[in-house]
């Protein structure tokens, strides 16, 4: 079996796979964005869509009822520069909800999601890759240090016709190699 994680990690990726359970999507919330809206707070976006904001006695509660993965996603768009630079208020409002997800024994996937939908910096394909990287490389130093209960995702929900198989897998590799050499429990 090869081991997924670094020496530290007592499971390997198919225990993990296998003791994930059942999910729930924390959706609409932090994965909300608007093309014409500016938003400066991060509870502004997370109840663009109706939603309240999560609380940590949420994930205790979601944890009552067998659930043991929540998926997490995030559009970052209304926090990022045009480099690709998120904003700290965003970046530790997230890493707040991680770690409520991970302290009631929860696995948390984590995503970028909704950066790819049409109209937004994703969905432009190759031209969007130095902020691609540039926004994993800051999302996987800030999460470096957890554990095996926090999974990322590289990308979902992109639209448009700048994508192919070769631009899609250049994204892909680049995410596994700017997580991997984030070190910590990254490697």
């Amino acid at each position: 079996i090869i081991t997924y994680f670094s020496i530290h990690f007592t499971k390997n990726a198919f225990d993990i796979v296998n003791d994930m359970g059942i999910g729930w999507n924390l959706g609409n919330t932090f994965d909300c964005f608007n093309l014409n809206l500016k938003l400066t707070n991060p509870d502004d976006q997370i109840k663009l869509w109706g939603n309240k904001p999560p609380t940590k006695q949420l994930f205790s509660n979601i944890k009552k009822f067998g659930i043991k993965t929540i998926r997490f996603p995030v559009t970052w768009h209304h926090f990022m520069d045009e480099s690709g630079n998120v904003s700290k208020e965003w970046i530790s409002k997230v890493k707040e909800v991680v770690n409520w997800i991970i302290k009631s024994k929860m696995y948390c996937i984590l995503n970028l999601h909704h950066d790819g939908s049409k109209g937004l910096w994703l969905s432009e394909g190759i031209k969007a890759k130095q902020k691609f990287d540039n926004l994993w490389k800051q999302i996987s130093n800030e999460f470096k240090d957890f554990n095996e209960y926090l999974i990322f995702e590289g990308m979902n929900d992109f639209e448009g016709d700048n994508f192919d198989y070769l631009i899609l897998l250049s994204f892909t590799q680049s995410f596994v190699d700017i997580v991997r050499n984030s070190g910590g429990n990254n490697a």
